[in-house]
């Protein structure tokens, strides 16, 4: 094998097993907080909430009293999701077709929303397989989606959360749920040192397991 490709995919797999390494000393910098949330009359946006975890978060929060939007790539999905809440719940959501791939088109869907009280993150890659086995595209899918998206989503809602949080009084919420399967408490305390870094200490950041 081409020595040049061994040597980045050794850099992709190094990456990927970052997180768990940093989660100590983040621990000690930003220290989890336990919060009870309220959730009814706020905005939720759940991002791969067409199926699964993220459409019975987005169910459990309309029967709630939340005001919900979810976010998935694929536009037919979303259509069935929203249906299935209307017939299952009586509430409409807001839905936007959108890879988290496409920081654009995912900066574009939260824009839209205008405020968002409470976001959770659920998307995730994630293929079980031998390491010898992998190859470096699907590395640096998982790292890219995982970790990079993850942060872009964030990245893109934080300000407007802290504004809200300011302006309401309440807490801002940043889940992680997926990510619980995969070195959650990594991603978490980096999620966390960023918003304590932006002075946002009122948020909560929490992995959903």
């Amino acid at each position: 094998m081409n020595p040049h490709r061994l040597n980045h995919r050794a850099k992709l797999i190094a990456l990927s097993l970052l997180l768990p390494l940093l989660a100590a000393p983040l621990a000690f910098l930003v220290r989890s907080r336990s919060a009870r949330i309220p959730v009814k009359d706020r905005h939720v946006f759940i991002s791969g909430g067409s199926s699964g975890i993220g459409l019975a978060l987005a169910r459990q929060a309309t029967v709630e009293g939340a005001r919900v939007s979810i976010l998935a790539r694929s536009a037919a999905r979303l259509q069935e999701a929203r249906d299935s809440i209307r017939l299952a719940t009586g509430a409409v959501v807001a839905i936007f077709s959108a890879d988290v791939l496409h920081t654009d088109a995912v900066a574009k869907a939260v824009e839209a929303t205008r405020v968002i009280d409470m976001l959770v993150c659920n998307h995730v890659v994630f293929k079980p397989q031998e390491l010898e086995k992998r190859e470096s595209e699907e590395v640096r899918l998982m790292v890219e989606v995982n970790v990079m998206d993850t942060f872009h989503l964030i990245n893109a809602t934080l300000l407007s959360m802290k504004q809200r949080t300011k302006a309401t009084g309440l807490p801002a919420f940043i889940g992680l749920v997926e990510h619980a399967r995969l070195h959650a408490r990594g991603v978490e305390l980096l999620v966390r040192a960023r918003a304590y870094n932006q002075g946002s200490r009122r948020d909560t950041v929490v992995a959903c397991t």
